[in-house]
């Protein structure tokens, strides 16, 4: 099965800290999505959370925020680690209320080779299986 494509969504704080750089895309390949996660500037953005107290981070967007998708929330932390918080709604329930089966998780502090593992999983899983993975 092909990888699914989905939506990215990052920022990150300038050099003086002044302004956010922004940048998205819709339908981005699993490709695009690890060769923006290399190329975002972590460093720089512990550097700016330090000096600034804020600082931006990656999203990464499957489905539609209104009924069933997957909504994964990519901050640095410290060196070489981020922290993901991951939503899923896997099934929009009963008059939007009853039987919804959705999952919100804050995986923690883990690496980038393992923050690009859960990265695969949202391309790779529907939106079930990911609700299984993470809960």
């Amino acid at each position: 099965m092909p990888l699914k494509p989905v939506s990215l969504y990052n920022n990150y704080l300038n050099e003086d800290g002044s302004d956010y750089i922004e940048y998205s895309e819709d339908n981005a390949t699993y490709k695009t999505a690890v060769e923006y996660f290399d190329r975002y500037p972590w460093a720089q953005e512990l550097e700016a959370f330090e000096k600034y107290d804020e600082s931006g981070g990656m999203n990464i967007y499957k489905g539609d925020p209104s009924n069933i998708y997957a909504v994964l929330n990519i901050y640095v932390v410290e060196k070489d680690k981020v922290s993901i918080a991951f939503d899923v709604r896997a099934k929009k329930g009963f008059l939007g209320l009853f039987g919804n089966v959705k999952v919100s998780k804050d995986i923690g502090y883990i690496s980038f080779n393992e923050a690009k593992q859960v990265i695969r999983d949202v391309y790779e899983l529907d939106e079930d299986q990911l609700c299984t993975k993470y809960a």
